[in-house]
């Protein structure tokens, strides 16, 4: 594998090479070039961009702390396969280099660490006194989880100095998403329906969307199917005609042309359904058979429909109200699940079939 060194002729800096492989391409360019970089701390303008402005006669200068960090803004997904720190000539270099990587420079993983040139892959403790390395030490490592839009390294070993970097030369590979989704949306809508809307930016090699519905976010239910529109980005829609009262949950997934999904997201919805005065009991029902209790200002000819969570009709029947309390029989081919019970077109109530 092609090792990448930053130069030793320079005398007032030495340069530490970590390298995670991951990727036989990508060594090319440095990928922190024109990004962003943000610092917690800095001092006599020493700013975080000069780490990464290519330029080894400027550096950062974080605060005199025992640990400072500093990460980069990559703009998007890249699977990283090395780092190269150089230190500035005078001397104010970390004890201990902790690197992590994060999708949302909120929530951080740390994939490797480097002491005194040398990774320590267990954490040994930091020695007392810094130890200069004399050259590049390079070690290849298989972490899975070096990878998303940021990279942060953690310096830590300065107790009452600053950590001093003149440059960062990362290198990597741009991870190519299936779908890049730029929007997910689900809004509780006038009439009792649920309109849910995606949108992405970006498709590679992706077959078909899924949006499954929930009343408790454990046990889904498919409620729909979207075949992709094409490489590029759209516009998605469905519908839930028929939420429940209360809590709704939609699960969006996307699945390749290989069959391998991808979880995008998932959206809860409130809905305020009016108060139909319906009940069953029991519910869950065992042995296809429940007694369906009905307002007293209910309809004489009551129209019973029995749908999926997708809204397919599996179950019609007409009954003529004798008492408020109506047996209901269902056809023996209604499998165990979750469906909606509705009544002359209008009320709505969760039905659960169970095994007998």
């Amino acid at each position: 594998m092609k090792k990448y060194y930053k130069s030793f002729c320079l005398p007032l800096f030495f340069t530490l090479s970590l390298v995670c492989l991951f990727s036989k391409v990508g060594y090319t360019q440095n990928i922190a070039l024109g990004k962003t970089a943000t610092a917690n701390s800095t001092q006599n303008g020493n700013i975080a961009s000069n780490a990464i402005d290519n330029n080894t006669s400027t550096y950062w200068q974080s605060g005199a702390s025992f640990s400072a960090n500093i990460y980069v803004d990559f703009l998007a997904s890249y699977n990283f396969s090395q780092v190269s720190i150089t230190w500035d000539g005078t001397n104010n270099y970390s004890q201990k280099v902790y690197i992590e990587c994060s999708n949302n420079a909120s929530t951080w993983v740390r994939v490797d660490s480097v002491m005194n040139a040398s990774f320590d892959a267990n954490n040994v403790v930091v020695p007392s006194s810094n130890v200069k390395p004399t050259s590049p030490n390079v070690i290849n490592i298989t972490n899975p989880l070096a990878k998303g839009r940021y990279l942060r390294l953690i310096c830590q070993g300065r107790a009452s100095s600053s950590h001093n970097i003149a440059e960062i030369d990362v290198r990597g590979t741009l991870t190519i998403l299936p779908v890049e989704l730029s929007r997910f949306n689900a809004i509780s809508q006038n009439g009792g329906k649920v309109d849910i809307s995606w949108a992405t930016a970006s498709e590679t090699n992706n077959d078909y969307f899924t949006i499954d519905k929930s009343s408790d976010g454990k046990d889904f239910t498919r409620l729909a199917k979207i075949y992709s529109l094409g490489s590029g980005g759209y516009d998605y829609f469905s519908v839930d005609k028929n939420p429940f009262a209360g809590n709704n949950y939609y699960r969006l997934k996307q699945v390749d042309k290989d069959g391998t999904e991808k979880e995008l997201g998932i959206k809860v919805v409130n809905v305020m359904l009016k108060n139909s005065g319906l009940s069953i009991y029991p519910n869950p029902v065992k042995g296809k058979s429940f007694t369906l209790n009905l307002p007293e200002n209910s309809e004489e000819i009551i129209n019973l429909e029995v749908l999926t969570l997708a809204g397919n009709r599996i179950f019609k029947q007409k009954y003529k109200k004798d008492s408020n309390n109506l047996k209901v029989n269902l056809d023996q081919n209604i499998n165990e699940g979750i469906y909606l019970l509705r009544v002359n077109n209008q009320a709505t109530i969760k039905l659960v079939v169970d095994k007998e």
